[in-house]
């Protein structure tokens, strides 16, 4: 689970969270990839090492090997849920 807005992001469980000048970024575990984040008003846009995907509040897509689902996005905050590969 998660929770990201500009410049802030709070994960739980195990991974990796990057705040840079780039962006945000997570990974989960230390083998998968980082994914970028960046909210936009009713979706947010994750991106891994191919094109990027936007997923709207309520719905679930596959970023890289994740699944993931935005539980909610309000005033430039989005809650998601990640689920990695086994």
């Amino acid at each position: 689970m998660g929770t990201v807005s500009a410049g802030s992001i709070d994960l739980t469980g195990s991974g990796s969270t990057v705040i840079g000048p780039e962006g945000t970024s997570f990974s989960c575990g230390m083998t998968n990839p980082l994914v970028s984040i960046r909210v936009v008003s009713s979706a947010v846009t994750f991106t891994t090492a191919g094109a990027p995907v936007t997923i709207t509040n309520g719905s679930s897509a596959t970023v890289g090997p994740y699944q993931i689902t935005v539980l909610n996005i309000e005033a430039g905050t989005a809650m998601f849920k990640v689920v990695a590969p086994s």
